[in-house]
């Protein structure tokens, strides 16, 4: 459940972990090879932010399950989570609506606007990261 005192919204790296329920994603396909330590790592309750945009354009995505993203769908993520920083910029409740994140989430994250943006934006520029050399991105959920 989350820790409404202690959300950070920072991607994190296998060296910064405290506990094992976090989302992790990285280049490539799944291989069901877990924490590895080039891999991305967000608490599973801040990953909620983004899941709805990964939904729309891939609706197979499972929370509790791996997902193989190919690049021409994570391109679309990409470009929709870069939409929904420029609206949250301007309109918090506009810019949740846009994330399709639920009235249980928007209400939890009312406050954390600047850092949502922030994480936001480590998320883009990390899988912009990997797509440049990889046509897929692995997410393995809980």
């Amino acid at each position: 459940m989350f820790r409404d005192s202690s959300f950070q919204f920072k991607l994190l790296r296998k060296f910064e972990l405290d506990s094992t329920a976090y989302m992790e994603f990285g280049a490539g396909q799944c291989d069901n090879i877990y924490w590895k330590l080039d891999s991305y790592y967000a608490e599973e309750d801040e990953f909620f932010v983004v899941e709805g945009i990964i939904k729309k354009h891939f609706i197979s995505f499972d929370h509790y399950g791996n997902s193989d993203i190919p690049k021409n769908i994570g391109i679309n993520i990409i470009n929709d989570l870069t939409t929904a920083i420029k609206i949250l910029e301007d309109n918090i409740e506009k810019g949740f609506t846009y994330l399709k994140l639920s009235d249980y989430w928007k209400k939890i994250f009312v406050n954390a606007k600047e850092l949502i943006i922030k994480y936001l934006h480590e998320i883009v520029n990390a899988w912009s990261t990997i797509y440049k050399s990889n046509d897929c991105l692995f997410i393995y959920g809980l």
